[in-house]
């Protein structure tokens, strides 16, 4: 991912979310790898993600 810093977000807000990914994406050395709303959802997505 070309050196980016990879960043998984978790809040339960998920209007929180769309704004921190948002904010995010317009950091050129950073790139959101995936979103959710609990922990359990967090532990499961980060499964799949290549760090």
């Amino acid at each position: 991912m070309d050196g980016k810093i990879r960043v998984f977000l978790v809040d339960p807000a998920p209007e929180m979310l769309r704004l921190m990914d948002a904010a995010l994406s317009h950091e050129p050395d950073m790139a959101v790898v995936g979103t959710c709303t609990t922990g359990e959802e967090a532990l499961r997505g980060l499964k799949g993600v290549e760090w």
